[in-house]
């Protein structure tokens, strides 16, 4: 037998323990519980477990722990089971900590990529949502009865406001605008000629994503007279209920614009309308209001300019690259006392074009050095582009020529873009080409409504 206090094997008929003195008798008084093992299971489970040495499987199959000589059951449990060292507890702790620090890195990185999945998908989605209504809506204006969907807005030269349509309204079927020359107001008609554009900025009940794809605004002609043999009646120049099918007005995307052009008039009322219109309205058939009307120059047609002379010599056969300005001062002698109303000045250019059709159109401007800050500069306010294409303030376009060697700014369009009061703020004029260019001249002179065609 094994004794119960060392584990000691026991010859037989021994009284004791060789080992640790234990009574064998003591050992033999039955003490066992119901359910537990005999003194022969038990010394069997003893044998199994600590017999043919450690790292071995036992007849249970459980693997045998690493007996050391001398241990008894208890002092072989105890060891089995006493705490770790305080270095072992430490690394212990540091290697959790290090494996929730990379699940905490793991679980951030995933939620990273999730963010970013999600911005990205909301970014081709709007984008993609945002292509397929603007498609849509040009389908569908391309569709409709006096939309044409070929027939792109102008950028037209010195478009000016025509007096008394700023801030109109009505509902639909009504109509408001002004009185003309001819009836006692104050527009000539007499100014809209060959190369002209009339452009209504407009907003409808339907304007924008949802607009009235329709041609949902136009003019009213009213006449006291006979117009186009039709006296004493009202005619709708363009729209959707003009009596003349061959009229197609020309309507941005989403009808917040419209340009109804000198043909356009003729068509309509013939060429003597300004003799017989003694008002002009705006016209829905939804409610509408307009912020202005503006009268300006198709491309291809220039002002004929009287009394014109060089205005400075600076500015006479100077290079430049592309974006690159060159001018003059007033501290240098640039003097703007010609420049009144009812001037322009034109530059005469040439520039290297490359042979590409997304080619910039307006190419070549006036950049001006002010010594007070001009609101319509934007975030650098002491400088700023008059007309061309990187000009902040929306429709300034300049008035060129068929072939794109002069462009002609009037001085209204200086004091639209920096005040009435411009002339006290110009510090330095300068030429600016969206490609190499070379100016030959910048001249001044005086303009009227005497428009010429520069190319058939």
């Amino acid at each position: 037998m094994y004794c119960k206090k060392c584990g000691r094997q026991i010859p037989n008929g021994a009284a004791t323990c060789p080992n640790c003195g234990a009574s064998v008798a003591e050992m033999l008084q039955p003490t066992a519980q119901p359910g537990a093992q005999t003194g022969n299971q038990q010394e069997q489970a003893e044998h199994n477990w600590f017999d043919a040495g450690a790292g071995k499987e036992s007849i249970t199959g459980a693997k045998k722990p690493t007996q050391n000589k001398g241990w008894s059951n208890d002092e072989f449990y105890n060891r089995q089971n006493q705490p770790a060292p305080a270095a072992q507890q430490e690394n212990l702790s540091v290697s959790n900590l290090n494996k929730k620090g990379w699940i905490a890195l793991i679980a951030a990185f995933l939620v990273v990529i999730i963010v970013i999945g999600v911005i990205i998908y909301n970014v081709a989605y709007k984008s993609a949502t945002k292509k397929y209504i603007s498609e849509a809506n040009e389908n569908e204006a391309a569709n409709n009865q006096g939309a044409d969907k070929t027939l792109q807005l102008y950028a037209l030269g010195n478009e000016q406001p025509i007096p008394g349509f700023s801030n109109l309204a009505g509902n639909g079927g009504t109509s408001q605008g002004i009185v003309t020359k001819l009836g006692g107001g104050t527009f000539d008609l007499n100014k809209i000629v060959e190369g002209t554009v009339v452009t209504i900025y407009y907003e409808t009940s339907g304007t924008g994503e949802t607009y009235v794809a329709d041609d949902n605004m136009w003019l009213v002609a009213i006449s006291d007279g006979e117009v186009k043999n039709l006296k004493g009646d009202e005619i709708n120049v363009g729209g959707k209920n003009c009596t003349v099918p061959s009229v197609k007005l020309r309507y941005n995307t989403y009808h917040t614009k419209v340009q109804i052009t000198y043909d356009d008039f003729v068509t309509c009322l013939g060429k003597n309308f300004a003799e017989t219109v003694t008002a002009l309205e705006c016209c829905s058939d939804v409610n509408w209001k307009v912020s202005k009307v503006t009268l300006g120059l198709m491309p291809g047609y220039q002002y004929v300019v009287t009394d014109e002379k060089v205005l400075d010599p600076a500015f006479n056969e100077i290079v430049g690259a592309g974006w690159a300005q060159r001018g003059i001062s007033k501290n240098e002698g640039l003097d703007l006392s010609d420049f009144v109303p009812g001037t322009l000045l034109t530059i005469n250019y040439e520039e290297v074009i490359p042979d590409e059709s997304g080619a910039i159109t307006d190419n070549m401007w006036f950049v001006v050095f002010s010594n007070e800050d001009i609101p319509a500069f934007g975030d650098n306010p002491t400088w700023g582009r008059i007309t061309g294409s990187q000009c902040l303030t929306e429709g300034v376009h300049g008035c060129y020529n068929g072939t794109r060697t002069s462009v002609q700014v009037t001085y209204e369009q200086f004091a639209q873009i920096m005040g009435g009061d411009f002339l006290k703020k110009i510090n330095t004029l300068q030429v600016e080409g969206a490609y190499d260019w070379c100016v030959h001249s910048v001249t001044i002179g005086n303009y009227s409504n005497d428009i010429r065609k520069t190319v058939d």
